[in-house]
C-alpha cells in the first residue's frame, strides 16, 4: 500500500486493522484508512504525517521503519493473495485463543455447559465480524444523489424497487426496496407461501434478481414442486408431490427444476 496507493482498495475489501499481528502494522493501516477517508493520497510522506498527527509515529519505529517496509516487496501485483494470508493467520490465532480458553474453562471452572456453548458461539461470531467484512470502498449515496437516481430510473420507464407483479402491493409500496423489511402475515392456508413463491419466480426468472429463500416449513424439493406447479399451469402440485405424472409431464417438471437450479433463486 505504501508503494502503490491503488492497492488499498483491494486490501480494504479483505482486511481490517485488527488482523495484523504486529501492533505497528495496526497503527500504520489505521493511518492509511484515515487518509483514505479524508480523500488524501497514500504515500510514505502522507502516512508519516498522519502517524505523527496521531502520536503513534515513534511507536511504529519512525520514518525508518516505514521506508524499510517499502523495501520488503518489489510489486503490489500479489496484494490480494498477501491480504488473504494475513487474514487466514488471524483466524488461526483467534481459533487457538478461543480453544485454549474453552479448554481452561472446561477443566478448571466446572462451567454451565449451555452457557459455555453460548461463549463458544459468541467467540466465533466475533471472529466472523472481522472476517466477513463489507467492502469499505463502497461510498454511500447522499439523499440528493439517491433521489436523483430514482427520478432518472422513472424517466427511463424503470421502477424504483423490485416489482412483485402483485399489482396492489406494487402500487402501494413500490415493490421491494433497499433497506426495507416487509412482513407478510395471515392465518394458515391463506396463500402466504404461494404469494412469496410468485414474487420470487417473477423477480428471479423474469428480472434476474438474486434471491435467497429460507423456509422453516417446507423442504427444498417441496418448494421446487410448488414453483414448478406455478410455472407449469397444466400440472397440479399434488400430482408432482405424489408422483402421478406422465413421462411428458415428468420431463417438463425436471426441465423446470433445472431452470430453478440455474437461476438466481437460492433455496435454503
Amino acid at each position: 500500500i505504501l508503494i502503490d496507493g491503488e492497492g488499498l482498495k483491494t486490501a480494504m475489501a479483505i482486511i481490517q486493522s485488527e488482523v495484523f499481528f504486529i501492533e505497528a502494522h495496526n497503527h500504520i493501516y489505521n493511518a492509511v484508512l484515515n487518509l483514505f477517508n479524508k480523500d488524501i493520497g497514500v504515500d510514505l510522506r502522507t502516512v508519516s504525517e498522519e502517524l505523527r498527527r496521531l502520536g503513534t509515529l515513534a511507536r511504529v519505529g519512525g520514518d525508518f521503519y516505514l521506508i524499510e517496509l517499502t523495501q520488503k516487496v518489489a510489486t503490489t501485483a500479489h496484494i490480494e493473495f498477501h491480504c488473504r494470508i494475513i487474514l487466514e493467520k488471524y483466524i488461526l490465532r483467534e481459533l487457538i485463543a478461543q480453544s485454549s480458553f474453552i479448554i481452561e474453562q472446561a477443566y478448571h471452572h466446572d462451567p454451565d455447559v449451555f452457557n459455555m456453548m453460548d461463549v463458544v458461539e459468541n467467540g466465533l461470531i466475533s471472529i466472523n465480524s472481522v472476517v466477513l467484512k463489507k467492502d469499505s470502498t463502497h461510498h454511500k449515496l447522499s439523499a440528493e444523489d439517491e433521489l436523483q437516481q430514482k427520478v432518472d430510473r422513472v424517466n427511463r420507464g424503470e421502477t424504483a424497487g423490485v416489482i412483485t407483479h402483485i399489482s396492489e402491493f406494487d402500487q402501494w409500496g413500490g415493490g421491494f426496496r433497499d433497506r426495507e423489511l416487509i412482513v407478510i402475515a395471515a392465518r394458515p392456508g391463506m396463500g402466504k407461501t404461494t404469494a412469496i413463491l410468485s414474487v420470487c419466480a417473477n423477480a428471479s426468472f423474469d428480472n434476474n434478481v438474486p434471491i435467497a429463500l429460507f423456509s422453516l416449513e417446507m423442504s427444498s424439493p417441496d418448494l421446487k414442486a410448488r414453483l414448478a406447479a406455478k410455472g407449469l399451469p397444466n400440472i397440479k402440485y399434488s400430482d408432482i408431490r405424489d408422483g402421478k405424472l406422465t413421462q411428458k409431464e415428468l420431463d417438463l417438471v425436471i426441465a423446470y427444476y433445472h431452470l430453478i437450479d440455474n437461476s438466481h433463486l437460492h433455496i435454503v
